[in-house]
């Protein structure tokens, strides 16, 4: 685990995070210092990222905004320990200030994430941001779908290869998730449209846990990849399922 309150803590080699966004400006937090002398002025922690998707990823947003070169050498980085470096340095989350999204007594919202949530919020942010006009074609079905990258994100790995076959054969339906608002109806209706090309991209013996944000997570990284680091055209490994 990991835990922030205004800077990153380091902990265990990407397992975990808990981010902190202030949520006054620095005059103000000077007195907040010690709960006992002003207890109206504490870092107050909201409740976990399953329930305000939406917030992690304005937090997120903000620092690929700000740091973009390291939000890609972050997820371009293939050593787990410079990936951590890239990291650290791109969530500063003193510098986003979100005092609308908190209680005006709270000087910190404070919340965890996982490293896979990172990373597809990062992957989902850049693709939006790149606002790249080419469309990306669909690709042949292959039996296997390995990436370097599948090692960094904590996933398992049906699961990154369920979504790396998803953005290769139809990178189309992706699109149409990241364009609605995560955790919002219009968000589940597009991932339950999707389901039947999950089916078919999901190894046979694994089932899908249904959380909506960590699918998406998947699909958006899985996604930023296909678009600006692409795999070399198979020519062998098709299956008789694309026929």
């Amino acid at each position: 685990m990991r835990s922030l309150a205004g800077s990153i803590v380091t902990g265990a080699l990407f397992s975990s995070a808990a981010l902190a966004c202030a949520t006054a400006p620095a005059a103000a937090q000077d007195t907040a210092t010690g709960s006992r002398v002003n207890p109206g002025r504490q870092a107050t922690a909201n409740s976990a990222t399953a329930e305000r998707p939406a917030l992690l990823y304005r937090v997120i947003g903000c620092a690929v905004h700000k740091r973009q070169d390291k939000a890609e050498a972050f997820l371009r980085a293939l050593d787990p320990e410079q990936a951590e470096y890239e990291v650290n340095v791109l969530l500063k989350p003193r510098e986003c200030h979100f005092g609308t999204l908190a209680d005006a007594r709270e000087t910190q919202i404070e919340y965890t994430a996982s490293t896979s949530l990172i990373r597809g919020m990062t992957a989902e942010v850049l693709l939006k941001k790149s606002q790249r006009d080419d469309a990306l074609q669909p690709m042949e079905l292959q039996l296997h779908y390995p990436r370097e990258w599948h090692a960094l994100t904590t996933r398992d790995k049906a699961v990154d290869e369920m979504a790396t076959c998803v953005a290769d054969s139809n990178p189309q339906s992706i699109e149409a998730v990241l364009q609605t608002a995560p955790g919002g109806p219009e968000e589940r209706t597009s991932i339950q449209a999707l389901a039947p090309w999950l089916g078919v991209c999901l190894q046979s013996g694994y089932e899908l846990d249904g959380q909506p944000l960590g699918l998406r997570s998947a699909l958006a990284e899985a996604l930023y990849y296909r678009t600006f680091h692409p795999e070399p055209a198979a020519t062998a490994d098709r299956t008789e399922a694309s026929k």
